[in-house]
């Protein structure tokens, strides 16, 4: 039995001190006198009410390899739990031309954008990516150029649809100037837009 590596404590005063412990988020407030007998005193027969109560919050562990476990889990959870975010870019075309975009003009003027064959391949990537990965949650990031353009309202839907059919979140990247176009399309979808910057 030992203390874990991943506790960090702080002096309250002369006779307390407050333990966090980093990995379960366990905060805990124990008298000086008590901690300083544990760290001296690490008895695996000792089952006392205390002990049993450190142990229960992550403070006391086995040995190097439950903290080790612990840490492993934690990670895996967080990295299963974690939000893909897919980039669709629909166009390059912009109807702006701010001084301090990055795209080259002659990028910015290219008539290519998205068509729904196109969308279908990439939401039957999402896919395959998020099953790979483990992925339980994604969001769909719109940009471009100015992914809000009135000649994309079509794909901007299709896209919409499929991300809602999909359960997934989406998010753009716009100026803006056009938003009152797409009023309708924002509004059918308002449950799984969380932001447009």
């Amino acid at each position: 039995m030992k203390l874990t590596r991943y506790m960090k404590q702080f002096d309250i005063d002369e006779s307390k001190k407050l333990l966090i412990n980093t990995i379960t988020g366990a905060v805990d407030i124990i008298d000086n006198d008590v901690l300083l007998s544990l760290e001296s005193h690490m008895d695996d027969s000792n089952e006392s009410d205390i002990v049993r109560r450190l142990k229960q919050r992550g403070y006391i562990v086995r040995d190097d390899h439950e903290d080790y476990e612990r840490l492993n889990k934690i990670v895996n959870q967080q990295s299963r739990m974690c939000l893909a975010t897919f980039i669709i870019c629909i166009t390059y075309q912009c109807n702006l031309s701010c001084t301090y975009c990055f795209e080259p003009t002659e990028v910015k003027e290219k008539l290519y954008k998205l068509n729904m064959s196109d969308v279908d391949k990439i939401f039957i990537a999402i896919e395959k990516i998020m099953q790979e990965r483990a992925f339980t949650n994604a969001s769909i990031l719109l940009y471009g150029g100015e992914p809000f353009l009135p000649n994309s309202r079509e794909i901007v839907n299709y896209i919409m649809e499929k991300a809602q059919n999909n359960k997934y979140i989406v998010q753009a990247i716009s100026n803006g100037t056009n938003l009152k176009q797409y009023k309708n399309i924002l509004f059918n979808y308002k449950n799984i837009i969380h932001n447009i910057q």
